[in-house]
């Protein structure tokens, strides 16, 4: 995965930085891998390669944890599936009971 994102990110001239995100539960440890071998495989070509993470939490539907009606970001963006909202007639209480919730536990 490192070696074609290299030759992605040399192809483009302008781009001096670079980030590769991680997401919790497998994808932390997969973008730190990238980005080090990114990171020593562009040091000669003036590329600055980052790492992160990204905390998103799900919103479930009320009484089925696995079942998810959007997400919800560290910052508070948050993505809803409107057509699953309106399907099964969530109501705005709930959402954002719901997006509370997820941001104290991202908090934590």
């Amino acid at each position: 995965m490192a070696a074609a994102l290299k030759n992605v990110l040399l192809k483009k001239s302008e781009l001096k930085e670079s980030i590769v995100l991680g997401i919790p539960r497998g994808g932390v440890i997969t973008a730190d891998i990238v980005a080090s071998k990114l990171a020593s495989s562009l040091s000669n070509a003036a590329v600055v390669i980052d790492f992160d993470i990204l905390m998103p939490r799900k919103l479930p539907i009320p009484n089925n944890s696995e079942v998810a009606i959007g997400a919800i970001m560290e910052d508070s963006s948050t993505y809803l599936d409107h057509t699953l909202v309106d399907q099964i007639q969530i109501s705005q209480g709930y959402i954002e009971k719901q997006k509370s919730k997820q941001l104290e536990e991202i908090k934590r």
